[in-house]
């Protein structure tokens, strides 16, 4: 195995988007959207890049915090609080009035109406 070079090495510094990389994504670009596996983050990348860290967890990823690559935590976004029954009710008040005579015949204007 060749010997690593300097930029190689254990201390070398990582990109933010290398830092939030789930471990096993190999090579290929990493999306959240796509992977959902638990992101590991080192203790030092977490100092180093928290905000970013952050952020995918407020996305709605679970990043487990290592030392010396063994997990010591997880941080996990909180539960969005649901919305209330009166919250649904004064949204639904701001809403337009419709005529439903009006709504059948702009929808038949635009599909075929032998569907």
């Amino acid at each position: 195995m060749p010997c690593a070079s300097p930029t190689e090495t254990r201390r070398s510094r990582r990109s933010p988007r290398e830092a939030a990389r789930p471990s096993g994504a190999g090579s290929g670009p990493y999306h959240a959207r796509y992977v959902r596996a638990v992101t590991d983050v080192s203790i030092r990348d977490l100092r180093n890049h928290g905000g970013e860290v952050v952020d995918h967890v407020a996305r709605g990823e679970v990043v487990r915090i290592t030392r010396s690559g063994r997990p010591v935590a997880e941080l996990r976004p909180l539960p969005r609080p649901g919305v209330t029954a009166e919250a649904l009710v004064e949204e639904a008040r701001r809403l337009p009035r419709m005529d439903p005579d009006t709504l059948r015949h702009d929808i038949d204007a635009l599909i075929d109406p032998t569907l």
